[in-house]
């Protein structure tokens, strides 16, 4: 008997019923995702307003509708401050761009180790290169590195100082690489690199612009709290400084007054800018 039917029998026998989604109704089942990122916002919420240098009153929190800001709430001498929160980095994307992260250490790993002749004969070739492996975003780690022997052959099969593309519908990598860029340059190589805004994107700016150009109902200087909820979070060289650089330039033409980054998972606040920072 499969492990859900002996499941399903214990419930009969005590019983108990099944309880299934479509016993709740699509209108209900929508009600309840809805009131759990309510509650979600609330929480992340409330984690920001004990350790965010406002002084927000204790039980002055409220959730609002649109087309107002998501959150309300009273800060001790400003009276009234609101807040739309966004999630900037969802786990889809975390996970995408951390397996393009962990791809670039293992495939520096594995060139580090290759036999000392074989190295000396890549160092040789590609001592001016930059190396761009562009992977399938479907394909797990474990599948790329089983393509590094044959990414290591092949670059060592070309001519020297070719530059350009490689490897387009190359069959020994059964569909786990798109391609490989190869750029010469003034450098010390060969370096590696993998595309992490080209092909996967990288969504914190996008997310906030598209906040940017919104408008809400507010009679008050409005906040935006931008909020990751990730753990383990990739490294903030990967992305914080160009949405800092993004923040600086974009506010002004937003309807927000100040903007905090705060990462619900650590507990700190990574960034925060207003219209009056120098």
């Amino acid at each position: 008997m499969l492990q859900k039917d002996i499941k399903a029998e214990h419930l009969h026998s005590q019983g108990r019923s099944i309880p299934r989604a479509c016993d709740a109704g699509l209108g209900n089942i929508g009600k309840i995702m809805t009131d759990r990122h309510e509650k979600g916002e609330i929480s992340i919420f409330e984690a920001f307003a004990k350790i965010c240098s406002l002084q927000i009153k204790s039980g002055s929190i409220k959730k609002m509708a649109p087309p107002k800001p998501d959150i309300q709430c009273e800060i001790v001498g400003t009276a009234i401050v609101p807040f739309e929160l966004v999630e900037i980095i969802d786990c889809d994307f975390a996970n995408l761009f951390r397996k393009q992260y962990d791809t670039k250490k293992e495939i520096y790993k594995y060139y580090s180790n290759l036999p000392p002749d074989q190295k000396d004969r890549f160092d040789g070739l590609y001592s001016n290169a930059m190396i761009f492996p562009q992977f399938e975003n479907k394909s797990t780690l474990r599948q790329r590195q089983k393509t590094f022997p044959k990414i290591i052959d092949h670059l060592l099969s070309l001519e020297p100082e070719f530059e350009g593309e490689t490897c387009e519908n190359y069959p020994d990598f059964e569909d786990k690489i798109e391609g490989i860029s190869i750029s010469r340059g003034n450098f010390r190589g060969p370096l590696f690199d993998l595309p992490f805004g080209g092909s996967i994107g990288n969504p914190t700016i996008s997310t906030l612009r598209k906040k940017f150009q919104k408008t809400y109902e507010s009679d008050y200087p409005l906040h935006l709290l931008a909020y990751i909820d990730l753990s383990p979070m990739f490294p903030d060289e990967i992305w914080l400084n160009d949405l800092k650089g993004f923040i600086k330039e974009s506010l002004k033409s937003s309807q927000f007054e100040k903007i905090w980054i705060f990462d619900y998972q650590k507990n700190n606040i990574k960034f925060e800018y207003s219209l009056t920072s120098s």
